[in-house]
């Protein structure tokens, strides 16, 4: 299978809240140190002159300081510090490889799969999200006991897990990494633009809306863009 053989990929599609499939099971928390490692991260990140003017302000818009606030909430000032620089780094790698039009991720994966649609293929993996999120649950409630001070320290240790998770949840939605600036705030069954990989096809003038139940879509007029 290749890339070529994904469905023709509509404008928009809808996503659910996937904080709140989460949120059930994993605590969100917030690092009231934050902003005093932030300050400190800043002053390391400049003395190597990696960035400057509107590229500098471009990278430190997508808020790896709150990344390692919402996913370490329980730590220090020192080890929020040491988090943030660690997330300046590795997601520059990591993750902006993406924003040029990469192809290896699941919901593509899905799609060549199971030969379906983009919204198809969301719904898939949201609801695939969803499962994982009852299955830990019920696997932790399975856990035996292994005495007093060992079960203390896995608790804590299962805490800071879904601390993690639930704070990198809501990074993806406040980082303009991932919605380019796009209100999120009504975060259920949010409608998203599909952005260029490659070059587009002309824009339509007008849209189909489509509402079922659960989903508002919005959409071309153009039977070969149904997910």
């Amino acid at each position: 299978m290749s890339v070529g053989m994904l469905k023709r990929s509509p404008y928009h599609f809808c996503l659910q809240d996937l904080t709140s499939i989460t949120a059930p099971v994993f605590e969100f928390k917030l690092n009231p140190n934050q902003d005093l490692a932030w300050a400190k991260t800043s002053v390391w990140f400049d003395s190597h002159n990696v960035y400057y003017g509107e590229k500098k302000t471009g990278f430190f818009s997508h808020r790896f300081d709150a990344f390692a606030g919402m996913g370490f909430p329980d730590a220090d000032t020192d080890h929020v510090d040491n988090c943030v620089a660690f997330f300046l780094w590795a997601f520059s790698d990591l993750c902006s490889f993406n924003a040029g039009g990469d192809f290896q991720n699941l919901v593509f994966h899905i799609m060549l799969e199971r030969d379906c649609g983009l919204q198809t293929a969301v719904d898939i993996l949201t609801g695939m999200l969803a499962q994982r999120v009852i299955d830990y649950a019920e696997l932790k409630k399975q856990l035996p006991s292994f005495g007093p001070s060992v079960d203390s320290e896995l608790a804590r240790y299962l805490k800071a897990l879904e601390q993690y998770v639930q704070g990198t949840v809501v990074w993806y939605y406040m980082s303009p990494r991932y919605f380019r600036g796009q209100d999120v705030s009504n975060r259920k069954n949010l409608v998203v633009p599909v952005f260029e990989r490659t070059a587009p096809d002309a824009e339509p003038d007008h849209f189909e809306v489509q509402e079922t139940d659960q989903h508002v879509y919005v959409r071309p007029p153009v039977p070969a863009y149904a997910s």
